[in-house]
């Protein structure tokens, strides 16, 4: 689990301190969360439908070079880099990128930073259990995430539930 939590952490936390960074430049919110409103709803709609849309992502995956020939010990700590995190490699979740949004519109003072280490302990740790739970039965967990069943549309209804849960806590505040 470590393999995973680590790494996903560290570069969530790096992320938040960027964002946090952004926050010292003059910037407009509003921007930020119009696009992140826009996102939600088009991208929640797209995948709670089963809509043959894609999400943005990285084309790249784990290189089979990287662990190709290599013990279980080391196919883990490559694969927990290179997947906890859920930003560097191929992710199929529209939701992954709102939350990239929201460390954007976090505040400055350092917030961003500690809501990056949760995403990334949240994030890595919930990839290791997944993997965990669906390699039970299997001695090996690595043909396993070839075969991981993605779960698009719950992402998608979380995803509207969060546009819904936004939208009417802005209207209630313009009210």
């Amino acid at each position: 689990m470590a393999a995973y939590v680590l790494p996903a952490g560290l570069t969530w936390v790096v992320l938040g301190a960027a964002a946090n960074f952004m926050q010292m430049v003059p910037s407009s919110s509003t921007v930020l969360v119009s696009v992140c409103l826009i996102y939600m709803a088009s991208f929640g709609l797209i995948e709670a439908m089963g809509l043959p849309i894609r999400a943005p992502t990285l084309r790249g995956g784990v290189p089979a070079s990287w662990i190709r020939s290599r013990g279980w010990l080391a196919r883990t700590l490559i694969w927990g880099a290179m997947l906890g995190p859920g930003v560097i490699t191929v992710n199929p979740y529209a939701s992954i990128w709102v939350i990239v949004i929201v460390l954007l519109v976090a505040g400055s003072g350092g917030f961003a930073i500690w809501i990056g280490a949760g995403i990334g302990l949240a994030h890595g740790a919930g990839r290791a259990i997944g993997i965990m739970h669906q390699s039970a039965n299997c001695s090996d967990p690595f043909p396993v995430m070839a075969s991981q069943i993605r779960w698009k549309q719950l992402d998608g209804i979380a995803l509207l539930i969060a546009f819904g849960t936004l939208s009417s806590s802005l209207l209630a505040e313009a009210m």
